[in-house]
């Protein structure tokens, strides 16, 4: 984003937010279609990583230029409207491409080094960490469950919390304001920006 020239707001946070789903997705699928030739009888993490690459590998492109498609013609918008938009659609659009540079690169990769064939004898590195993992995973859930049935025990401590985080809010919107706006929309010279600018600081002053 430094590079783009885009600061840290509302709106590329926003759009952070709303793509990490579409970002796993890409290693999800790849680390499933290496599992899926393990299912069928291969033998070598290697050739089912490559195997599983010359099938997908147009599949997560052809998705993503598409999901870039979408998104990118927004930032041609101009205005205010397109102030905005830019920041949210280019960050989507490539945090998707670094998305799918890691698929077609890094994932094959780590396939290929990582996942092993299930033996019954011998534990490989794999089993051992997914053991310790299993093993921390359920203590931990057994720690959160006790915390999350404690508001539910004690109703009292559940509405105090509701009121301290809407106290908490009205605080912040009074403290921060619109210190999360795009940076380049206060800086711009577009005289359509500079004018909304102008009836912003009207109006905040009349609310004054």
């Amino acid at each position: 984003m430094a590079v783009a020239g885009f600061s840290i707001n509302m709106l590329t946070l926003f759009a952070l937010v709303l793509v990490i789903g579409t970002v796993v997705d890409d290693s999800i699928v790849v680390v499933e279609a290496v599992q899926a030739r393990f299912d069928a009888g291969y033998r070598s993490a290697y050739k089912a990583s490559v195997d599983a690459m010359n099938g997908l590998t147009s599949a997560l492109f052809t998705t993503t230029v598409v999901f870039m498609v979408i998104f990118i013609p927004v930032s041609f918008v101009s205005g205010t409207s397109g102030t905005f938009y830019k920041q949210f659609g280019l960050t989507m659009a490539v945090a998707v491409g670094i998305s799918l540079l890691y698929a077609l690169t890094l994932a094959p990769a780590l396939c290929a080094m990582i996942l092993k064939l299930k033996n019954d004898g011998k534990k490989s590195l794999s089993q051992q960490v997914r053991r310790v993992y299993d093993a921390s995973f359920h203590a931990l859930l057994g720690r959160y469950t006790q915390v999350a049935m404690l508001p539910i025990r004690k109703k009292w401590l559940a509405a105090a919390g509701v009121v301290a985080a809407m106290a908490m809010t009205a605080v912040l919107l009074r403290t921060l304001q619109e210190r999360f706006k795009p940076v380049e929309f206060a800086e711009s010279d577009d005289p359509l920006i500079v004018e909304e600018m102008k009836k912003i600081e009207v109006y905040r002053a009349a609310k004054e």
